[in-house]
């Protein structure tokens, strides 16, 4: 299957998919995000430092009628605005 395909399909622009795993029964894609740094929420700073990150599995919406599961590693920074 097509990557760009199923981009298309997510409609989540900020993640690309890297790696899928077709089943019998489900589709389970890796996903990682196109940007190689993180907007800080609070401050709208660029983040230089991450707190903390995770593999996260997330369930979608069928894709050719089997259930799809998302991979993706989540990073939380760490906001150098002391406020």
């Amino acid at each position: 299957m097509d990557f760009q395909f199923i981009e298309t399909l997510l409609e989540r622009p900020e993640f690309r998919v890297i790696g899928q795993v077709l089943r019998s029964c489900e589709l389970h894609l890796h996903l990682e995000r196109r940007e190689s740094y993180l907007i800080c929420p609070h401050c709208q700073g660029c983040c230089s430092r991450i707190k903390e990150s995770r593999d996260r599995c997330v369930r979608d919406l069928p894709i050719l009628n089997r259930p799809v599961t998302l991979s993706l590693h989540i990073r939380r920074c760490k906001c150098s605005d002391p406020s």
